[in-house]
């Protein structure tokens, strides 16, 4: 296969042997909408790779039940000429005719970080996906906690413990994450305005609502923000007078009373 790609990038030879570890091959058993995941990743995360060389790709790995399918789809048009969004939609068409809640929630499950994606735009794709999962509400926060401890790059989940952090605690370690990352955009971000539920600059939000209102705060215990964007942060504790948090939340205060408000955080 001839792939001319970026000048100063991997070989071609590389980026194949690398899509056949990472992502595989497709047989008609396996679930498509998790092998697709996979190629979606894999070309994200590998942006030098020309948009027009990534169909011959996929068909020259694609079983050839998969190129009959193509074929009766495609309107007559040899499959050289299909593009990468075609083969995609006309596959996903093909085995999910019916894009029903299961479909949506298997998206949602199998939707991950990209290397180069923001913790805060990942939650932005994860919380808008939601909309057609249909979670009940008793489960939305779970299901947006397992997922992003599940799905987050590795650099973040090594510092999630998955057994005991809440969904406001996972906030914290990726919203930090990306605080570390954009340290050298510090006095470009410093100048955008902040969002008060979460610290970070509006812009990140597009034209959707904070992601991060289902957080409850760390450091006064109230819903709505992390602990990042509470103004207590910088504040010491009447009783402690450690810095961070409130008396109400002090574990050295109250005895019981302040362990349960902690737990009850942990909780959510």
């Amino acid at each position: 296969m001839d792939i001319s790609l970026s000048e100063g990038s991997e070989t071609a030879k590389d980026l194949v042997m690398k899509f056949l570890i990472e992502v595989g091959t497709f047989k008609l058993e396996d679930k498509w909408i998790e092998y697709q995941s996979k190629i979606e990743l894999f070309f994200k995360e590998h942006t030098n790779f020309d948009n027009i060389l990534r169909a011959p790709l996929l068909l020259a790995i694609l079983p050839p039940q998969c190129h009959d399918i193509l074929e009766g789809v495609s309107d007559g048009q040899q499959l050289d000429n299909l593009s990468y969004e075609f083969v995609l939609k006309a596959l996903d068409n093909h085995f999910y005719p019916k894009k029903d809640v299961a479909y949506y929630r298997e998206l949602f499950q199998f939707r991950k970080q990209y290397q180069g994606q923001s913790f805060i735009h990942y939650v932005r794709v994860l919380r808008n996906m939601m909309a057609e999962c249909n979670f009940s509400k008793k489960s939305k926060h779970s299901k947006l906690r397992n997922q992003l401890i599940a799905g987050v790059l590795p650099e973040i989940k090594s510092q999630i413990n998955q057994n005991s952090m809440s969904l406001s605690q996972v906030f914290e370690v990726g919203l930090a994450f990306d605080e570390e990352k954009n340290r050298k955009h510090c006095k470009f971000l410093k100048r955008q305005p902040k969002c008060f539920r979460c610290a970070q600059a509006l812009y990140l939000h597009g034209a959707d609502p904070c992601f991060f209102e289902w957080s409850i705060c760390g450091g006064c215990g109230v819903k709505g923000h992390v602990t990042s964007a509470c103004k207590y942060k910088r504040k010491n504790c009447d009783n402690c007078d450690e810095l961070g948090h409130v008396k109400k939340l002090c574990k050295k205060s109250h005895g019981d009373v302040a362990a349960a408000a902690v737990e009850a955080i942990k909780i959510e």
